[in-house]
C-alpha cells in the first residue's frame, strides 16, 4: 500500500478560521492585507484518545530463521598428538525496525502514534522498548546492536584442521496494523494583525467534530473521518518489519589435513 500525505488537522483548522474570520470582519478589518492576519489555534480543550494497535497479519504462520557467519577461524594441526584450541571472539550484530504510515493524521509536524512491540520481539531481547513512537515522520527506522561472545575450547585431532564459525540465527517479523483514534472537544482560534502589534481582532471557538462535518465536502481528506455526535474517529494504518538475532551456536567441521 503506498503512502499518502496525512490529514493535517492544523493546517484544516486554519482554513475553517479564515472562512469564518471572512464571514464576519468588520469594515476596518477587510483594509487588513490577508497577510497580517495570524492564526493561533488552541487544542488545550482537544482530546485525542487511541485505542490498542490492531495487528492484521500477526496470526500467519512464523517466519522461518536464516543464519549469518559472524566469524570463522581455522584451527590446524600437524602435530602427533591432539591439541586443545581457545575459540575466544566477540562480535556485533544489528537489529532492524522499519515502520512505514500509509494512512495518518497529524497536528502540524507532529503525529504522536505509538505502536507496541510485538511480544515475540520483546522476549528475543533484540534491543527494542515495550513501545515505538512515530512523532512527526511517515516513517521511522530504528537500530540497536547486540553483542555476542563465545570462549570455548577445542579440540583438534592430530593431522586435522577445524574450522568453527560463530554463527547467528536472525528472523524477520512483518506486520500490517491499525489504530484508532478518537477526536473531540473544543478548539479556540484566536486571529490578531502582526502589523499593528499583534492586537486581537477576533476570538473563534467550535466543536472541532462539526468542523470537521461541515468541511467534509469541501476536504477529499476528511473522508477518512467517521463521525458521530460527538466524537470523530481515524482510522491510521501501517506497517513494520523487524529483523533480528534470536540465537547463536558454533559449528565445527573438520578435514584432513594431508588431503589438502
Amino acid at each position: 500500500m503506498a503512502t499518502v500525505d496525512p490529514v493535517d488537522l492544523e493546517n484544516l483548522i486554519k482554513k475553517w478560521a479564515e472562512g469564518m474570520f471572512t464571514l464576519s470582519k468588520t469594515k476596518e478589518q477587510l483594509r487588513i492585507p490577508k497577510k497580517y492576519l495570524a492564526y493561533s489555534i488552541d487544542w488545550k480543550k482537544v482530546r485525542f484518545v487511541h485505542g490498542k494497535p490492531k495487528y492484521l497479519d500477526h496470526n500467519k504462520s512464523a517466519p522461518q530463521p536464516t543464519t549469518q557467519v559472524l566469524f570463522r577461524t581455522f584451527f590446524t594441526n600437524r602435530t602427533d598428538a591432539a591439541q586443545d584450541y581457545s575459540f575466544r571472539t566477540s562480535r556485533v550484530t544489528s537489529s532492524t525496525c522499519d515502520v512505514v504510515m500509509q494512512r495518518c493524521y497529524t497536528v502540524g509536524s507532529e503525529m504522536n502514534i505509538s505502536v507496541q512491540t510485538p511480544g515475540e520481539v520483546l522476549k528475543a531481547n533484540a534491543g527494542f522498548s515495550k513501545e515505538l513512537s512515530l512523532t512527526n515522520a511517515l516513517t521511522k527506522s530504528i537500530q540497536k546492536t547486540l553483542t555476542w561472545e563465545v570462549d570455548s575450547q577445542i579440540k583438534v585431532p592430530s593431522g586435522v584442521q577445524t574450522t568453527a564459525e560463530l554463527i547467528v540465527n536472525e528472523l524477520e517479523l512483518t506486520d500490517k496494523f491499525t489504530i484508532s483514534t478518537d477526536v473531540s472537544g473544543k478548539i479556540l482560534v484566536t486571529v490578531t494583525n502582526t502589523d499593528d502589534n499583534n492586537s486581537l481582532l477576533d476570538v473563534l471557538e467550535a466543536n472541532i467534530v462539526e468542523i470537521i462535518r461541515n468541511m467534509k465536502d469541501k476536504e477529499e481528506s476528511l473522508d477518512n473521518f467517521q463521525l458521530t455526535k460527538d466524537v470523530a474517529t481515524f482510522v491510521s494504518k501501517g506497517s513494520y518489519t523487524f529483523r533480528y538475532a534470536i540465537e547463536q551456536y558454533i559449528d565445527l567441521s573438520e578435514e584432513d589435513i594431508k588431503k589438502t
